[in-house]
């Protein structure tokens, strides 16, 4: 049997190439994730302008921006989806809010339990004359513990909407 003999020098030399090629992978690693997270922080500032555009009514300028993250990385995110589906309706688009609210929904079932949600989702509906699901929608988040002005909206709606229903 023969005995596989390195000398000492090929030794040091293919500890050295070891050393430098991981040395090379944790440079190019954390390059890429330099990359990676610069991307990650635009679309987070992006997304905080979107919302502080709806807080402000400005649909279309925020729908430009979260359709951009719905349509990338962001696409099975519920609340950028849930965001998207409210400036969609603030542009009156409301097929395509109510196709964005259930799509949130569909992504975390859990919405129907957030009373924000659901008044959203309730007006969005009956400003699509859909009545009968929204009253539904109302119904349901008033069942859940609402704060003060969000119950009140929810039952003015709902009058509003039964009044419809009854003419």
């Amino acid at each position: 049997m023969r005995k596989f003999n390195i000398s000492n020098q090929w030794r040091s030399l293919m500890v050295y190439v070891l050393l430098i090629s991981m040395l090379f992978i944790l440079i190019t690693t954390y390059r890429h994730g330099e990359k990676q997270d610069a991307g990650y922080y635009q679309e987070s500032a992006q997304y905080e302008y979107a919302v502080k555009l709806l807080s402000e009514e400005k649909g279309e300028e925020a729908v430009k921006l979260l359709r951009q993250l719905v349509n990338g990385r962001y696409g099975d995110s519920y609340e950028v989806i849930w965001k998207y589906g409210m400036a969609c309706a603030i542009t009156e688009d409301y097929p395509m809010a109510i196709e964005q609210l259930l799509k949130a929904q569909e992504i975390r079932p859990a919405l129907i339990t957030n009373g924000l949600y659901m008044v959203q989702f309730g007006e969005v509906l009956a400003r699509n004359k859909d009545y009968q699901n929204a009253e539904l929608y109302l119904q349901k988040a008033l069942e859940l513990n609402l704060p003060d002005e969000l119950r009140s909206g929810a039952e003015e709606l709902l009058k509003q909407i039964q009044k419809i229903k009854k003419q």
